[in-house]
């Protein structure tokens, strides 16, 4: 089956320091009937770096960064998710105590669509996505 134009695109998760925590940037991407992690894209070529082994491609600030290469065809929605610590007024043991896991967080998502090569465009989420989130909201809904 011939196969139609590709593009590359170049894609960074990473989390880096910030007031009261870590910001984590995370990218998302189609996969058949559903959305994967671009880290986890079967063709996702991959380089990461922490801080964690010292390594010299973390500047001052970034905990982690993972580089990620890949070559998808033309307008392929792509999805940013950013979280940050919600500032929340907490006692002082409870700051301390409280698992970084269990604290809430804020989430700004953002949409894109590649548009060449290394390049993409704002855009709005797409219907289809927008779609199934409203469905797993309602089915997974407390009742």
């Amino acid at each position: 089956m011939k196969q139609g134009p590709q593009y590359r695109i170049q894609l960074v998760d990473e989390a880096t320091i910030v007031e009261r925590g870590e910001r984590v940037r995370v990218w998302f991407l189609p996969l058949n009937d559903g959305w994967v992690r671009a880290k986890d894209h079967p063709l996702a070529q991959t380089e990461e770096a922490s801080t964690d082994n010292r390594d010299p491609r973390c500047p001052p600030g970034v905990i982690w960064r993972r580089s990620i290469e890949l070559l998808l065809p033309p307008k392929t929605h792509l999805l940013s998710r950013v979280t940050r610590p919600l500032i929340q007024k907490l006692g002082t043991m409870d700051y301390l105590t409280q698992s970084k896991y269990k604290m809430q967080r804020h989430v700004k998502e953002s949409w894109f669509v590649l548009i060449g090569n290394y390049r993409l465009r704002s855009s709005q989420e797409p219907e289809k996505f927008a779609h199934d989130r409203k469905a797993h909201h309602a089915a997974n809904a407390p009742r």
